[in-house]
């Protein structure tokens, strides 16, 4: 996924989220970064808590 390239190289310690259209289950990849789906991050107040 081209979109968490630039997120490995940032050096902070924030949690990393994307961000993606469909309906995709929310999961973490294997860098931890938390793949989120468009309607989960709209419609669930506690989505960003995954």
């Amino acid at each position: 996924m081209q979109e968490v390239r630039p997120l490995m190289q940032i050096g902070d310690n924030f949690q990393k989220v994307v961000v993606v259209g469909g309906m995709q289950p929310t999961y973490r990849n294997k860098d931890g970064i938390l793949i989120l789906n468009i309607f989960d991050f709209l419609l669930k107040p506690d989505s960003l808590e995954f």
